[in-house]
C-alpha cells in the first residue's frame, strides 16, 4: 500500500490512509481508495475506543470530503454495513 503497486495479484494503487491525530496520538483513521477522476471508496474507518462519540471521525470525514472535492471526485462509495448508514 505504501508504494501503491500490484503485489501478488492485489492491486493497491490509488489506496491512501487518512489519519487524524490529537497531541501526536492517532485518534481516527480511514482507508481511502481513489478510482480515477470520478469515484472514491472509503472501505474502512476506525476511531480509538476511548475517543468514540467525540466527533473525531466527523472531522476526519469532513477533511476527506474537502480533499475529494478539490480532486473533482463526484462519487464516494461507503460500505453497506448498517453502522455506516448514518454517514
Amino acid at each position: 500500500m505504501v508504494y501503491g503497486r500490484n503485489i501478488r495479484g492485489q492491486d493497491l494503487s490509488g489506496m491512501y490512509c487518512a489519519i487524524l491525530t490529537v497531541n501526536s496520538t492517532v485518534v481516527s483513521a480511514g482507508l481511502l481508495r481513489i478510482f480515477g477522476r470520478d469515484l472514491a471508496e472509503l472501505p474502512l474507518v476506525a476511531t480509538t475506543k476511548e475517543n468514540q462519540g467525540k466527533g473525531y471521525f466527523q472531522l476526519l470525514f469532513s477533511c476527506i470530503e474537502k480533499l475529494l472535492a478539490f480532486l473533482s471526485i463526484r462519487t464516494l462509495v461507503l460500505p453497506a454495513a448498517e453502522e455506516a448508514e448514518t454517514i
